[in-house]
């Protein structure tokens, strides 16, 4: 799918605003947390591991939040804000869009489960991929949603690394629910 239809389908907000207060996810997520879930994808002689664990942070802000048990299913784009963020380290859109390819080879409606007070994320060489779920409710991502959405925060933010206008990171936020995409160098 090219980006430009990606835009076609995908309703989103996007923040000309570069951001740099905000938290990391994985700062955000708080330190202590354990490994849950650990699934290991093989990808065009590439190894790629789906690493889960949970947010000590996560869980204790949420602690009141009330929402409905049903787990939430979803593989087609979610309308969201992308946030420019300096989260570190540069990293390259090239190895993004290998990422993007390995999620994309999977078969359609795969998913993952996000545990309420976790966080997912995948990498590669410089690009990695985290979707920070500090909500109450628990979110079966599909590979899909998490290519797209991801490749759309990174080609947003630092796709014109390194010339013109870049971050070293970027965000994909919901205004109604506790879960957010971060696209950075892990």
């Amino acid at each position: 799918m090219t980006l430009f239809s990606f835009f076609i389908s995908f309703v989103c907000i996007v923040s000309a605003s570069i951001v740099s207060a905000r938290p990391s996810a994985r700062e955000a997520c708080g330190e202590g947390g354990v490994v849950l879930n650990t699934t290991m994808i093989l990808h065009e002689g590439k190894e790629f591991t789906l690493t889960s664990k949970s947010c000590p942070n996560f869980v204790a802000s949420n602690a009141t939040v009330s929402k409905p048990a049903d787990d939430i299913v979803f593989c087609d784009s979610w309308s969201c804000s992308i946030v420019c963020l300096d989260l570190g380290a540069q990293p390259l859109l090239v190895d993004c869009h290998i990422i993007e390819s390995m999620l994309n080879a999977e078969p359609a409606g795969t998913y993952f489960t996000a545990a309420p007070g976790t966080i997912s994320s995948i990498s590669y060489n410089s690009c990695a991929y985290a979707f920070a779920n500090g909500d109450t409710v628990t979110y079966n991502p599909c590979y899909a949603f998490l290519s797209q959405t991801g490749d759309l925060v990174s080609s947003v933010c630092f796709g014109a690394y390194p010339t013109g206008t870049y971050t070293a990171g970027g965000a994909c936020l919901r205004d109604d629910s506790n879960w957010y995409l971060e696209a950075y160098h892990p």
